[in-house]
């Protein structure tokens, strides 16, 4: 806990010359909260109105020992022993930092670690939702000191427990990785409806800057689908992207094709919506994923939430896919923010 003894209060009205301890924050409801004078400010006598009007008509003068930190250097110490690579911290106002994406990636989190740090106290540290994808220059995390001062053995505590643990937020960057599309559906060979791939599942790909090295169309055939599947591995693809094929009706054979290529199933079958009839399997090292057919008409399903972890490199076990039952709905909201909401969280 902070040391109060360190705190003299003194009357705005006798507060000419001081200088400020903190930053002194405006609120004006429902347009603004911000510093209106920031620590280091010596107080004016034209100052002492506006101090008013922020209802402060006192003022704290600090004397910190060197066993005492101030909010502001103990938020920076925080974001420097918390983060990982790939991670930038503004400047403290208000006590606080933010912490920021300095590439695109998969946001890691080490809740244990998290949940640890937040419980000795007089520390704050609150981040975003493990797993989710983040652009370059999001906001990922904000930390800070709840008091005014915090001890140095506190924080020197933190740093030991990081020291152990490793970052408490990281980010897995997004690879390179060489995709193979597989679309299937004897009418869409036949030319009977037009493959609408690129507009859908292409989009994906191409947002996050994954390589199309080929796209082949398959007739409903087990051992046409293994074939292509085979001749993808051959071609260099890490990544297997199959549509069409997974309902219960008796032309869908996706899985069966799958199987005969030599794929272990480690899935199919999830508790998400839209998404439950996804396919994972492995062929010696190459994921495969067969979408289902809600890819073409949702804006969002669960190939938005494995796709992205895939590309950083993250190996999803089906236990973990079971677990996303839990937030596993999409209400198909209207006007879609993803992944700014419930969904898969």
């Amino acid at each position: 806990m902070c040391n109060e003894n360190q705190y003299r209060t003194i009357s705005v009205y006798q507060s000419v010359g001081t200088v400020l301890a903190h930053d002194i924050t405006q609120v004006i409801p429902g347009q603004s909260k911000t510093p209106i004078f920031k620590r280091g400010h010596v107080v004016k006598k034209e100052d002492i109105p506006v101090l008013e009007s922020c209802g402060k008509y006192n003022l704290y003068d600090l004397d910190l020992d060197e066993d005492t930190i101030h909010e502001d250097d103990g938020a920076v110490r925080i974001c420097e022993a918390a983060c990982g690579e790939g991670l930038s911290w503004s400047p403290p106002a208000e006590g606080k930092s933010d912490i920021f994406a300095e590439m695109s990636g998969i946001l890691k989190i080490d809740i244990d670690t998290l949940m640890k740090i937040n419980s000795l106290g007089d520390i704050c540290l609150a981040t975003r939702k493990s797993t989710i994808p983040v652009a370059k220059g999001q906001k990922v995390a904000a930390t800070r000191i709840i008091p005014l001062t915090i001890k140095t053995l506190r924080l020197n505590y933190v740093q030991e427990i990081l020291q152990d643990s490793g970052p408490v937020i990281s980010i897995l960057p997004y690879r390179n990785m060489k995709v193979a599309a597989i679309v299937t559906g004897s009418e869409i060979v036949a030319g009977k409806i037009e493959d609408r791939f690129d507009e859908h599942v292409g989009a994906k790909l191409r947002e996050y800057s994954a390589e199309l090295i080929s796209k082949e169309y398959a007739a409903d055939h087990a051992d046409i689908i293994a074939e292509k599947i085979t001749a993808a591995k051959a071609g260099g693809a890490e990544l297997v992207v199959i549509t069409g094929g997974l309902s219960i009706d008796p032309d869908d054979v996706t899985r069966q094709g799958v199987r005969k290529a030599g794929a272990t199933i480690e899935l199919y079958g999830t508790p998400v919506l839209p998404g439950a009839m996804f396919l994972m399997a492995d062929l010696e090292g190459v994921t495969v994923l067969g979408l289902p057919a809600c890819v073409f008409h949702s804006h969002v399903t669960l190939f938005d939430l494995v796709f992205p972890r895939i590309l950083a490199g993250e190996k999803i076990s089906a236990q973990e896919i079971y677990s996303l039952g839990h937030g596993g709905l999409c209400l198909n909201c209207p006007t879609c923010v993803f992944p700014n909401c419930s969904f898969g969280r």
